[in-house]
């Protein structure tokens, strides 16, 4: 018994294997995911599109798929080679095929071929599976004509029935080579080549010219900072900067919450002294603006701006 998941697969090696002995294909018709709540079982998505079972045994065989509403009917056997004991009951979606090389042998009450067999060869053909898959042999009645098919169909003698699972993907290891060829890996390798060819490209012919990044500050600038600095310390004036910070830090607090423009002063450090519980604005900006050295002037300017840190939290 061989039960592909697709028509893509390709089954050449599997029944050349098999030679004159009776193998038993089942046409694909759902699509399965992985249950999430029951690891090993899945759930039916969606019925796969009838083109895929067609492609199963093409080219050498050529299938059409229809489907119908089942309403639990009796499929009737045909032929004398037929299992005239496997009385099965139509699932709700009966699956059928037809085809030049197939040979009834059950069929829905309208005469469509349920289970066929390829002619001038040992392989039967079921185009449902619902009639022997999990769901299928939930009922007896069901159970009981897919034991007689089989059976029937093993009547040459064969002690056992062999299940090849390879073609689902199972009992064999893939070359990891290999498996980077087939769909779906194929489009990703494709990709990553491409990836591969525009990497060397780039390499041997650069796209125009090097782009060098400008530098954030020009050098006159830089300079320019650097000397006025100079200066300020050489004039021993840096203490003298006290004040200028304090409104600095003044004009920054007014930016950040919005406060009226037309405050005075005496308003204006009213309304900042009331933002921080924590830290005095008046007496902090007081410091920094009777600092006598560098190191009075540094200390000042690092509570104001503690000041600011901690009102904006």
């Amino acid at each position: 018994m061989v039960t592909p998941e697709s028509g893509s697969i390709d089954l050449s090696k599997i029944l050349a294997a098999r030679g004159p002995r009776a193998t038993l294909l089942v046409l694909p018709k759902w699509a399965a995911v992985a249950d999430q709540t029951h690891p090993g079982w899945v759930r039916i998505r969606q019925l796969v599109f009838p083109q895929d079972p067609e492609t199963v045994l093409a080219p050498g065989v050529q299938l059409t798929i229809a489907r119908s509403r089942g309403r639990g009917e009796p499929l009737r056997p045909v032929g004398l080679a037929s299992p005239m004991h496997a009385a099965f009951l139509a699932p709700a979606v009966v699956q059928t095929m037809a085809g030049a090389a197939i040979e009834p042998m059950i069929v829905t009450p309208d005469n469509r071929i349920v289970l066929g067999h390829v002619s001038k060869s040992s392989l039967y053909v079921l185009s449902d599976p619902d009639l022997i898959n999990n769901h299928g042999m939930g009922d007896v009645r069901q159970a009981r004509a897919a034991l007689d098919l089989l059976d029937t169909l093993n009547s040459t003698g064969a002690g056992s029935i062999l299940f090849d699972v390879t073609a689902n993907g199972l009992g064999r290891s893939r070359s990891p080579l290999k498996l980077a060829f087939d769909p779906p890996f194929l489009s990703v390798t494709l990709t990553i080549f491409v990836a591969m060819l525009l990497a060397g490209w780039q390499a041997l012919v650069r796209f125009g010219p090097i782009h060098r990044a400008e530098r954030a500050i020009a050098f006159g600038k830089v300079a320019l900072v650097d000397n006025r600095a100079a200066l300020v310390r050489r004039a021993g004036r840096e203490a003298q900067l006290g004040g200028r910070y304090v409104q600095l830090i003044r004009d920054r607090a007014v930016a950040l919450f919005r406060l009226p423009q037309t405050l005075d002063e005496a308003a204006l450090d009213a309304r900042l002294e009331t933002l921080n519980p924590r830290r005095s604005f008046a007496a902090v900006a007081a410091a920094a603006r009777s600092a006598d050295d560098r190191s009075q002037l540094v200390a000042a300017a690092k509570s104001l701006n503690c000041w600011l840190t901690e009102v904006q939290e």
